[in-house]
């Protein structure tokens, strides 16, 4: 046997560089030492970067090398190979000392980190032996806990797709770049569209969507600009598509109520009453969803806004309790723009005594929706012909607030609209005061 192997053998790897010859002692000590008889690129690459042999040179530790000489045999219709046992014997052997060995390998600088993949691997296949997909992912994943770098987590998911480690890279993915994951769940489409994975489709939903909310606040504080809601909606839509339980509606309370939240910033209504009508807990992002809808509707549609009003009245009045006050100023705010051509006296009546919504919640738009319901009680009281001081009262009061450092916080195009607004309103009073029409 042994005159056997040296005939075959010995003048073929004789015939190789010392760099090519090192690395098939490697790979026969591997497969050897960690009883395996199957290999890929991929887990040739492992072993190249984990025991830093590219030192080598590449050229000398490509497969097409050790497939020439026979020791990588390749398996039809994949990108694996066998390993011809008959090398592991000779290099295992004693009979090889015209060649680079695997006994050579102990003089070898990174001989401790061949000892240490080794081990690696055996402890893996402990129990039983696993296949190169799942070897590999578990090699990266230990990597990743090492270095805690994504791209070995990836390099994970890849060798051994699964949602636990789609979770992992989801959660793992800061900011912006979890937009750049979504074509991972193409790899595990099947387990997205198994209603016995919901757990984990689930976790997934509520990880994505959460991040779009938070991509979304970005892009309206201006923190984002290459990036628009128009695409968080791309990126919506393709998830439903991907996890068919978020179309469906068959999702948690939670990831209803966030998605309704997103949902409601892009101005998707019809999505938002699909998830919530008829879920007691989501009366509030319904609400907002018409109050919303009432806001965009009321100087366009009056039909349908004075449907959307008589929506919101109906949730306000069976369950006052679940409306905050700040949105039920929102609302008569809203509502007084749809009356104040026709109806100026019921805008009047809705936002009497407004301040009470602004001196409870002094934030941006708390202070923004006060300054319009100044401007709008102007433009009623002088198409009322009332009183000039109380115009004037109004007036001034937008004045002050304008003055004020909260004031140059609101965005410039919101704040040059109410400007110009106020402006022109400043006008009007002039005009009123000089027909002597006030009382």
């Amino acid at each position: 046997m042994e005159e056997f192997l040296v005939f075959c053998f010995e003048n073929t790897i004789e015939s190789m560089s010392i760099e090519s010859q090192k690395f098939l002692a490697v790979l026969c000590y591997i497969c050897s030492e960690a009883n395996i008889n199957e290999i890929n690129e991929e887990l040739l690459t492992y072993i190249k970067d984990e025991v830093g042999l590219k030192k080598l040179g590449e050229h000398n530790l490509r497969s097409q090398l050790f497939t020439n000489i026979g020791f990588l045999q390749p398996i039809p219709s994949s990108d694996k190979f066998y390993v011809n046992e008959l090398f592991l014997d000779y290099l295992d052997g004693n009979f090889s000392d015209n060649v680079f060995n695997v006994f050579k390998l102990r003089d070898l600088e990174w001989y401790s980190e061949l000892e240490e993949l080794k081990n690696h691997i055996n402890e893996i296949q402990f129990d039983e032996e696993v296949s190169i997909g799942k070897l590999l992912s578990n090699l990266y994943l230990s990597k990743y806990r090492i270095k805690n770098n994504n791209k070995y987590l990836i390099q994970a998911f890849f060798c051994d797709p699964d949602l636990d480690k789609l979770i992992k890279i989801f959660t793992a993915s800061p900011g912006t770049e979890i937009l750049n994951q979504f074509n991972l769940m193409d790899k595990v489409e099947m387990n997205l569209k198994n209603i016995k994975e919901k757990a984990n489709q689930e976790r997934i939903l509520n990880i994505i969507i959460n991040s779009l909310i938070e991509i979304n606040k970005r892009i309206l504080n201006k923190e984002l600009n290459k990036i628009r809601q128009r695409d968080l909606l791309g990126y919506y839509t393709q998830l439903e598509n991907k996890i068919p339980i978020l179309k469906r509606g068959i999702v948690n309370i939670k990831i209803k109520k966030s998605a309704c939240s997103l949902l409601n910033n892009l101005k998707e209504y019809e999505k938002v009453e699909f998830l919530a009508t008829n879920e007691p807990k989501l009366r509030h992002e319904l609400f907002i969803s018409y109050l919303k809808q009432v806001g965009d509707l009321s100087g366009n549609n009056k039909e349908e806004c004075m449907r959307k009003i008589d929506k919101c009245n109906q949730i306000i009045k069976q369950n006052p309790k679940d409306i905050p006050n700040h949105l039920i100023g929102q609302f008569k705010l809203y509502c007084s723009r749809f009356y104040k051509k026709e109806n100026p006296h019921e805008a009047l009546k809705l936002l009497n005594n407004y301040e009470q919504y602004y001196i409870s919640n002094k934030n941006i738009n708390a202070t923004i929706f006060y300054l319009e319901s100044l401007l709008v009680r102007m433009e009623c009281l002088i198409s009322t012909k009332s009183d000039i001081v109380k115009i004037e009262s109004l007036r001034d009061r937008f004045k002050k607030i304008s003055l004020e450092s909260q004031y140059q916080q609101i965005f410039k195009t919101k704040r040059d609209k109410m400007d110009q607004q106020f402006n022109k309103l400043i006008k009007d009073v002039d005009e009123y005061k000089k027909t002597s029409a006030y009382v």
